[in-house]
């Protein structure tokens, strides 16, 4: 008898079990190379990476780089692999899968769980912004490595209360004085250009003293005057802030999910 109880036990854990996804550990590796544009030491360098920030963070950082992505857009793609690969960590399935599809140059990320608040709008741009001239200049091994770096940054900024938005976009110095002596220049040569062009038109103009010569005697008769304020319209609009936001959307099981994405 015991051992029938043991039997079914078993059969009934293996059942549970099996109604439970598989995570990323168990299928998939963190970056999957099917457009080989890294070489085999680029690969395991890069794996290396991505497992140890996974790991240490409790959010999988994924890359997957495919030839196409066929019929499907590149935020579409991305979102099937996050679901259909099982990746993610923790009962929020927190993720950052970075796609890129080399028909036409497509990048997108997609953010899930933790991801979504490490990883804001403005956080997803700026990734984009540091990476695509790697890329663009065939350099996908250093911008996986600034990827992979970039999100660990911003999981570390999110969970010190402060997830990576405008007010952290590095300030361009701004060359006040040397603009403004441009400018100077410029508008100095312009307007004397421009006056020397309509000075040497008035050949047949002579000074006046008064401005009698220029109305017709008798033809001006004002009886009164006043100024009369009639109205104004005023129009205030709510200014509008999504700075530190991460806009959602559901894939096709209904899971909420971030991203965003461009060309390289």
């Amino acid at each position: 008898m015991k051992k029938y109880l043991y039997i079914m036990l078993a059969v009934a854990l293996l059942l549970v079990s099996a109604a439970f996804p598989v995570y990323a550990d168990t299928l998939y590796p963190r970056l999957t190379d099917e457009a080989d544009v890294l070489t085999d030491a680029e690969e395991a360098e890069i794996l290396e990476k991505l497992d140890g920030i996974s790991s240490d963070k409790q959010v999988d950082i994924v890359i997957c780089i495919v030839p196409s992505v066929g019929e499907y857009s590149a935020m579409e793609y991305a979102d099937n692999l996050f679901e259909d690969r099982f990746y993610g960590m923790g009962d929020d399935r927190s993720c950052v899968l970075l796609l890129i599809s080399m028909e036409y140059s497509d990048w997108y990320i997609t953010t899930a769980g933790y991801g979504i608040t490490a990883l804001t709008d403005v956080g997803i741009e700026y990734i984009g912004d540091e990476i695509i001239p790697m890329m663009a200049d065939g350099n996908f091994a250093e911008a996986f490595l600034e990827y992979a770096s970039l999100c660990e940054r911003f999981i570390d900024m999110a969970r010190s209360g402060n997830p990576f938005d405008a007010d952290d976009l590095p300030k361009e110095p701004f060359p006040a004085v040397r603009n403004f002596i441009i400018c100077l220049v410029i508008g100095t040569i312009a307007a004397w250009i421009m006056t020397g062009k309509k000075k040497a038109q008035l050949i047949t103009v002579r000074k006046q003293t008064a401005a009698k010569n220029f109305t017709k005697e008798g033809s001006l008769k004002i009886d009164e005057a006043k100024d009369l304020f009639l109205y104004k319209t005023v129009t205030r609009s709510e200014r509008s802030d999504n700075s530190g936001s991460s806009s959602t959307h559901t894939t096709k099981s209904g899971t909420t999910v971030g991203g965003g994405g461009g060309k390289f």
